[in-house]
Order: structure tokens, then sequence, then C-alpha cells
């Protein structure tokens, strides 16, 4: 079918399917689409649907998946998106919600026309009445089609746009900034204290190396304020999808920074399915080494590399928070937005 077609000529219909039903279909629309994260990717969907079961069991957030398609006339079915959502407790939320997945949007047919779209979220709203639908970015056809009727609630997210060589973005940081880094390098000459930069795919990492790093992570949450339990540490180190997807996806991929054997700061992140943009959720420093600030020394490394290995990265995306160092390392802040559909409409 055109997606331009007539749009009085057919309507919107959903079949309930298992993942790996719809795996085709999502890998086909995923492919080179620039407005994907890592996270509307299968292999980190999959990821992150095999480490339901504490959610499930938890707060009965339950996931599904819907093929959305256009039912014409003629009987035929044609697969317009595929929605993943989750039921929880007598509502539905977005696939990945108690698990803070950071970005979130319907895996889209390339090339739909707008008012089809807008057909299918309307369709689905009204199969799925008061659904909670986040976190979605200010690019996508979601937010706007959203925005105009309901409500949101905002989070902060950081990334830094990779210029056109990696001296451009170091000069475009301030003054102060500059002169910090340049300080962390020479006062580790000065210490004698050498640095090793490594970046590699996650498949890649020797056990050793992952140890260290979940052994510097869950040191560092240990240090927030609320502290960590040990079945939420237990959680992080084995269950948690980052921890899994870190070392079992082609899309993986890690930095770490190190002196000798021991890990001075890493992160961890994701490869867009187009392979324009790398998002990490977890970034972490070694507090021994902080003297020298490695999580600094980390990405500016991290900056060199990209434009040396993968020059077809253009956004180092630091995901959820607004920490200081994201805005010192030439970090721009974007908005997602989370909108609770039950709320009623903006104009009602």
């Amino acid at each position: 079918m055109d997606n331009n077609c007539g749009i009085s000529a057919f309507e919107i219909v959903f079949f309930r399917k298992s993942i790996s039903q719809l795996r085709d279909k999502w890998l086909e629309f995923e492919k080179n689409n620039e407005l994907f994260t890592a996270y509307q990717s299968y292999g980190l969907s999959e990821s992150i649907l095999k480490t339901y079961i504490p959610y499930r069991i938890i707060n009965k957030e339950n996931p599904f998946f819907l093929e959305a398609c256009i039912a014409d006339a003629n009987g035929g079915n044609e697969c317009i998106a595929v929605i993943p959502l989750a039921s929880y407790g007598s509502g539905t939320v977005t696939f990945g919600y108690s698990q803070s997945m950071p970005v979130y949007d319907f895996i889209w047919k390339p090339g739909l026309d707008k008012e089809i779209m807008g057909r299918c979220v309307d369709a689905l709203l009204g199969k799925y009445p008061g659904i909670v639908i986040s976190l979605v970015r200010e690019e996508s056809f979601l937010f706007d089609f959203l925005s105009k009727k309901y409500n949101s609630d905002i989070s902060r997210n950081v990334r830094i746009d990779i210029k056109s060589s990696a001296q451009d973005w170091f000069s475009g940081l301030s003054k102060s900034i500059r002169q910090n880094i340049r300080t962390s390098y020479n006062r580790a000459a000065t210490d004698g204290v050498v640095f090793d930069f490594k970046m590699e795919r996650g498949k890649d990492l020797p056990k050793a190396t992952v140890r260290k790093i979940m052994d510097t992570y869950v040191s560092r949450r240990k240090g927030f304020s609320d502290g960590l339990s040990k079945p939420k540490e237990l959680m992080i180190r084995y269950c948690h999808y980052n921890t899994r997807a870190m070392t079992r996806l082609d899309t993986s991929i890690v930095a770490t920074l190190w002196h000798g054997d021991t890990l001075a700061a890493f992160w961890s992140g994701y490869f867009s399915p187009a392979g324009e943009s790398v998002t990490v959720p977890r970034l972490a420093i070694n507090p021994l080494f902080s003297r020298y600030s490695p999580g600094s020394i980390l990405i500016n490394e991290s900056i060199k590399e990209f434009h040396e290995s993968y020059p077809k990265i253009r956004v180092f995306d630091l995901s959820s928070g607004t920490e200081k160092y994201k805005y010192d390392m030439g970090g721009v802040e974007y908005n997602t937005y989370i909108f609770d559909t039950s709320s009623g409409l903006i104009d009602a």
C-alpha cells in the first residue's frame, strides 16, 4: 500500500505478538533511521525484555508488543509500526517504564504520511485509554502529536554534538575548562601517573575488565545519598539490562582509562541503529584518581577516538541527568517528555 494513500480508505488495527515474531519488521524499520536512538533498536529492546522478571513480580509490569497495521477494504494488513508497551497494574505504560529507559518511540515504518501516523496514535489511545507515554524526544512525531493534546512533565538530558574535528570541539570549550583539562594531563605527567585509554566493543571485553567496570560503577552508586542495598547491588551487577547488554550486543561500545591494571574511569554505551550517535547510560570514575579528573580525560580521549575510528558519529549522548561535568565538556541540554493521557486533553 502507498504510504500516502487516501486516509478514509482503511482503518488501523492492532495485533499482539511476541517480540521474536516482530523481529524482521522491527529490524527493517530501524535500519538507517536517523531519528532512532539505541533504545529503539531490536537488540537492546530484546535485552531489556530478558531482564523484566523483577519488574513483573514487584511492579506488576508486564511487557507486550503490538503490530499496528493498515487494514484495507480487501482484507489485507500492512504493518506500519511496532509498538512496545507494558501493562502496569490496571493501566498501560510504555515498554521499559520501571527500568528508566531514557528514550521511547514507536518503531515506525520509514516514510509514513503524518496523517496516517496520527490515526495510529489516536487508535492506540482509543484501545488503551489513559496510557502513560514516556520519555519522548522533541524531534519525534509522537512529541509533535501528543504535545498539541496533552500536558507533559519534562526530563532533562545532555548530549555533546561532535564537531568537524576533535580540535574544533576542544576549542569550543570555555577557556577555564580547556586549562583544567591541560592541568589534568600535566599533573599526571608530573606525578608519573601514566594513563592508557581504550575503546572496545562490549562483546570483546575480557571478564576481568567487566568485573572492574562493575566494581567501579557499584562503588559510585553506593556513594549516592540513597545508598545501595545488597539486593539492588546484585541486581545492578548481574541482572540490569545495561549490565547484560554491555557484553552481549553488537552495538555495545565501552571506553576505559587505566593506570596499569587499575581502572580510573569508564563509560559504557550503545551505537544508534544508523551508527550516527552513541548513548551512554553509565559513566563512573575511581575516586583514587580524582586529582587528575579522569572523567575529563576519558571524554577528551573519546572525542578524539570517535574522529579517528568512528567518523560517522555526530552525537555523544550522555543521557539523563544534568551533572555539571556534562556541560563543562561542551554538552547541550535537550528534553524528553512524559505524557499521561489520563490527565485529559489540554482544551478539555
